[in-house]
């Protein structure tokens, strides 16, 4: 076999170039290789990002607490690169359409990924607490992330959550 390796900068479009191989000698093994030319295509290097989420699978009445359980109750966004590039500047945004939940930390909806910079083979998160209210009814609360980085589109991963009504104490 002929291995040839090739080193080439970060490109931005696909790069094609002809490729010719010519006054080539095989010193080794009896048999002899026949050689066309062919074109190279080097292509850009990219990140290529995924979520998911990590939530309770329901939140509980604790009727001798008088309060949800767990009440405030964590929502990660986990975000790996099984690219080529680093995802730069990762930024996470939460949203629900619920108003029986609320954030309780951080205040704001955005905040960065730590880390910033996720490297292939990589992960980075960003968590909230949330506090949910007093329900009369079973009820279900979509809650949704959505990332944005400087070189990939925005990704978005959601999950529904399972809220049992308290009782009645």
């Amino acid at each position: 076999l002929l291995y040839l390796t090739f080193r080439a900068g970060d490109v931005v479009y696909d790069a094609k170039t002809f490729l010719h191989i010519s006054n080539w000698n095989m010193y080794a093994y009896c048999l002899t290789p026949k050689v066309v030319d062919g074109e190279l295509t080097i292509t850009p290097r990219e990140p290529q990002l995924a979520c998911s989420t990590e939530l309770p699978e329901r939140i509980e009445w604790d009727d001798d607490k008088k309060d949800y359980v767990p009440n405030p109750f964590t929502a990660t966004v986990r975000i790996s690169n099984t690219g080529t590039r680093e995802a730069r500047n990762l930024r996470a945004r939460i949203s629900f359409t619920s108003t029986k939940i609320a954030l309780s930390s951080p205040q704001v909806y955005e905040q960065d990924v730590l880390p910033r910079v996720v490297n292939p083979g990589q992960e980075g998160s960003a968590s909230w607490d949330l506090r949910t209210f007093k329900l009369q009814n079973v009820d279900s609360m979509r809650i949704c992330f959505t990332v944005t980085s400087d070189n990939h589109a925005p990704i978005e991963c959601c999950r529904t959550l399972y809220v049992n009504p308290a009782q009645a104490s």
